[in-house]
C-alpha cells in the first residue's frame, strides 16, 4: 500500500495513547504481571483451577486475562502471581528529583492505607512474597 501514514511509536503503547506517565507506568507492571499469571496457567496447565488458587472467581480471573486491568491491583496480581508459585521482585530505581518522591511517597500512603506494606530499615518492603526493593545509582 502507497500512501499510508503511521508513526513510530516509543515502545509504551500507553505513553503513545497520551495516558499520564504515572498511570502509564501503573498500566505497564499491570501489564507485565498479567502476562505473567496466564505464562504461569499456561505452563502449569491449569484451567479452572487457576482461580481457585489464586483466591479469586473464574469471571474476575477471565475479565483480568483479557486486559480489563481497571478492577484489579498491583497488590492482588503480585499476590496472584505468589499464590500460583512464582517470585515477585519490583525493583525501584530513583527517577529524576521531584518524581521519585512523589512516586515513593504515593505508594507509602497507598500501603499504609491498606496496611499491607512495612518498612524494614527503609530500602525493603514486604508483602505476601513480593519484596519491593529500593535501589539507587
Amino acid at each position: 500500500m502507497t500512501g499510508v501514514s503511521y508513526e513510530t511509536g516509543s515502545g509504551d503503547v500507553f505513553a503513545d495513547l497520551g495516558i499520564a506517565p504515572e498511570e502509564a507506568a501503573e498500566l505497564n507492571m499491570k501489564s507485565t504481571l498479567i502476562s505473567a499469571i496466564r505464562e504461569t496457567i499456561a505452563k502449569r496447565g491449569l484451567t479452572q483451577k487457576a482461580a481457585a488458587l489464586c483466591g479469586t472467581d473464574q469471571p474476575t480471573l477471565s475479565r483480568v486475562l483479557r486486559g480489563r486491568m481497571e478492577s484489579v491491583t498491583i497488590d492482588r496480581l503480585a499476590a496472584w502471581l505468589t499464590l500460583l508459585g512464582r517470585t515477585v521482585e519490583i525493583h525501584v530505581r530513583p527517577y529524576e528529583a521531584g518524581v521519585r518522591d512523589r512516586c515513593f511517597r504515593r505508594a507509602w500512603r497507598e500501603g499504609q492505607a491498606s496496611g499491607q506494606m512495612r518498612a524494614s530499615s527503609g530500602a525493603e518492603f514486604s508483602n505476601s512474597g513480593v519484596r519491593l526493593i529500593a535501589c539507587s545509582k
